[in-house]
This record gives C-alpha cells, sequence and structure tokens, in this order.
C-alpha cells in the first residue's frame, strides 16, 4: 500500500512539474493552451472516480453515489471546456476563449487600442474571513473601459508573450502586485 501511493505521489509530481499550459505558433500568432496530457489525465481520474463511487457505495452509500455522479459530471461539463480554452497573442490583438463548452465567452482587445497594460491584484475575503488574492491583466483602452481578465493558468503563460508584444508596440505594461 505504501508503495502504491509513493508512486502516485512521485507521478503527480512529475504531471505537475512539466507544466500545464502548450505554446504553439501559427504565423506570427502564439497560442497557448492547456496540454493534452492533463486533459486526458483528468477525464482518466474522472472515470476512476465513478468506478470509485461504485465501490465506495457499499461502505458509505450517500457518498458513494455523489462520487459516481461527479465522475461523469466533471467529464462532460468541465473537461471540454478546458480543451476548448486558449488565449492567443499577435502582434495586432489578444483573444481569449473560455468557459465552459456550451456557454463560451470571448474576449478580444486590439492592441492598436491599448494605452495601457497593468497586472493587478485584489484582495477578498472569503466566508469564514479568509483572505484571497485573486490576480488580473487589465488593457486600458483610448475613450472605452478597461478590460479586466483574471489570471488564470494559461493566461498567466501568456502573460510573457503579452508582455512582449505590449513593448513592441511602446504600449507601457506596469506590474501593480507588490510582489
Amino acid at each position: 500500500m505504501v508503495n502504491r501511493s509513493v508512486f502516485f505521489s512521485f507521478l503527480a509530481i512529475c504531471f505537475f512539474a512539466s507544466g500545464c499550459v502548450s505554446e504553439s505558433s501559427d504565423g506570427s500568432t502564439k497560442i497557448f493552451k492547456f496540454e493534452l496530457w492533463l486533459i486526458a489525465s483528468l477525464a482518466l481520474l474522472s472515470i476512476s472516480a465513478a468506478v470509485g463511487g461504485w465501490f465506495l457505495r457499499r461502505l458509505k452509500q450517500s457518498i458513494g453515489w455523489v462520487v459516481v455522479a461527479a465522475g461523469p459530471l466533471f467529464l462532460v461539463l468541465v473537461l471540454p471546456g478546458m480543451y476548448m480554452e486558449h488565449v492567443a497573442v499577435s502582434p495586432e490583438k489578444v483573444t481569449r476563449v473560455g468557459g465552459f463548452w456550451f456557454s463560451q465567452s470571448t474576449q478580444e482587445i486590439s492592441l492598436e487600442e491599448v494605452i495601457d497594460i497593468r497586472l493587478i491584484m485584489k484582495e477578498t475575503r472569503g466566508r469564514r474571513r479568509r483572505k484571497t488574492k485573486n490576480y488580473y491583466i487589465v488593457f486600458q483602452s483610448r475613450g472605452r473601459e478597461a478590460v479586466e481578465i483574471a489570471l488564470g493558468e494559461i493566461m498567466e503563460v501568456a502573460t510573457v508573450e503579452i508582455r512582449k508584444q505590449a513593448n513592441d508596440r511602446g504600449i507601457p505594461f506596469r506590474d501593480l502586485t507588490s510582489n
């Protein structure tokens, strides 16, 4: 039993140490998305959860049924959205596509109109008054409201390329997170 837990711990460390976001190029556009191995691993994990829940329901029926239902729900509702989520950075624009597969949202920011880019941190309090730090990238355009995008896993990796494109265009890129 100890050997299995050590093996799976080692496997988990290898997965998360190798990076979860891939970068590809399509001409001058760089595309950032989740690695395919991550999607496949989470699909396998959700199927395993359903099977494990089937056996767990013999010991604890209510928990077992919840686990049986959670695996396929994650597989059908969350994973397709993770597969389709991406950030595309070109010299002209930044495009972010994300959300559930049946309700994708697209944010497109034209770099020609952007006059300032900022990285910010907002601190919020949770239900138990625990502080949570949330990071955002803010694009300020001429004559428009600022566009604020949460720094998720993919957007965080794409920020390096966004900074490069901003420098090439002479757009100020300020890190106001005070880290």
